[in-house]
């Protein structure tokens, strides 16, 4: 399923111009036969930052007739492949006087289309303004993201509103400015809220980690918040891996360490791989996989490597694999998707019919994200009816299925169909490979 997920990969910033001329210090001797002393120079003010191009009251434009280059680009990909939900007809040539999209093939099938106007209408307006907001040119203050936690401030990660307080966030005091950040963050601060020794799905606050997930993450997290020792080496690296990483992949680098803030005294390396990982064109081969990519080092806490191949062609690089400090984390995949690349069969076994088993295999917690509930259910109903080798009663549950704190709350709109509308890591739920207890039995 392909649906809009870009994220600004340039964050608006005020750059400050500085144009205060320093004064001479050359002085005569004893101060006699020195030249009339210049005015003196006036206070030295920062450059005005640009006006806006929409204001906070201008932020609704129809699409198609948009003052951004980018959102009438998107309007007119939406009217060629759109079809009409009255008429089944296209191009979509109407464009909805409440959204500013265009929905239907002419007034009269808007008309008639009272569920249009009464349920999605409204959200597509919110959709519109929120995108014509990010390309304003106004100052982003929201994405003015805080460093280092405190030493004696302990974070929550119980929500959103809760941990952007405990973190000391500029105040988020609108609901857009709310959506736009959450979207920016949904994917670190999913894999923190499961990761955390505080997150939401810690058992004893009432949360849906099952037994066997509980063992599998209080080892992630006595490496997670072990405090170093002078006299012992440093421990090692926690390792994220992201197979089939997409959108999360063209985050600015620097959203990561929002992460490794959350654990001060860990590292991080983190590994995007998929073949729809953004990579600029000349990207050298990594001798390590012998496919494209790049590594880098965002501060001393988090390392990024992006690496573009299927992860069942580097996953034996990776080997061996530890419980201790390894994790899967598979954003949106689609496992009960009709399969591309094998007919007839769901993406459980097709598309995923290598990586799945392999990452079974190797006892590391997987944890899965999805878009909607219906996303979730068809994915968790894919998995319990699968029969492919390898994946058939070859695990179990570490997450029950459910909603995630952490999710989008900016919907996002199918260019195919706009009644497709749904929210970035909406649900979570996390699998392992089944582990075999073996009992020694006693004989006479």
């Amino acid at each position: 399923m392909s649906l809009p997920s870009s994220i600004p990969r340039h964050l608006p910033r005020l750059a400050l111009q500085f144009t205060h001329r320093v004064p001479s210090t050359t002085r005569t001797l004893f101060g006699f036969g020195r030249s009339k002393p210049s005015k003196p120079d006036a206070p030295f003010k920062p450059a005005s930052a640009p006006a806006p191009l929409l204001t906070q009251d201008n932020l609704f434009h129809p699409l198609l007739s948009s003052p951004i280059p980018a959102l009438r680009s998107l309007g007119e990909r939406i009217a060629s492949k759109g079809k009409c939900p009255v008429s089944g007809r296209t191009p979509l040539a109407y464009t909805c006087p409440i959204s500013g999209y265009p929905t239907h093939a002419s007034r009269e099938d808007w008309e008639k289309d009272e569920t249009h106007r009464e349920v999605y209408a409204p959200r597509l307006r919110e959709v519109n303004e929120d995108e014509h907001d990010l390309r304003s040119g106004r100052e982003m203050r929201e994405f003015e993201m805080p460093r280092e936690q405190p030493q004696d401030e302990t974070p929550s990660l119980q929500s959103w509103d809760v941990l952007l307080y405990t973190r000391n966030f500029f105040s988020v005091d609108n609901l857009r400015s709310r959506r736009h950040l959450s979207r920016l963050l949904s994917y670190p601060m999913t894999i923190a809220g499961v990761l955390h020794e505080l997150g939401p799905y810690a058992v004893r606050a009432g949360g849906r980690v099952s037994a066997e997930g509980e063992r599998s993450l209080l080892a992630l997290r006595y490496m997670l918040h072990k405090a170093p020792s002078p006299s012992a080496p440093p421990p090692p690296a926690i390792r994220i891996f992201l197979p089939g990483a997409r959108a999360e992949s063209t985050l600015p680098s620097h959203i990561w360490s929002q992460l490794a803030y959350l654990f001060p005294h860990a590292r991080f390396h983190i590994y995007f791989v998929g073949p729809e990982v953004i990579l600029p064109p000349s990207t050298p081969i990594l001798p390590l996989y012998g496919v494209p990519g790049r590594t880098e080092a965002v501060d001393g806490q988090v390392s990024l490597t992006t690496i573009k191949a299927p992860w069942e062609q580097v996953h034996d690089s990776f080997g061996p694999f530890d419980p201790f400090t390894d994790a899967f984390f598979v954003f949106h995949p689609g496992l009960g998707f009709p399969s591309i690349t094998h007919p007839g069969e769901r993406q459980v076994a097709g598309e995923w019919g290598t990586a799945l088993p392999q990452m079974l295999a190797s006892k590391c917690p997987v944890f899965l994200t999805a878009f909607s509930p219906t996303d979730m259910q068809r994915d968790v109903q894919a998995l319990g009816e699968s029969k492919h080798e390898g994946v058939e009663g070859e695990w179990e549950m570490v997450i029950e299925p459910g909603d995630n704190v952490f999710s989008s709350l900016k919907w996002e709109v199918a260019e195919f169909d706009t009644r497709v509308m749904v929210r970035s890591n909406w649900g979570v739920w996390g699998i392992r490979g089944r582990r075999y207890e073996v009992q020694a039995q006693q004989t006479d």
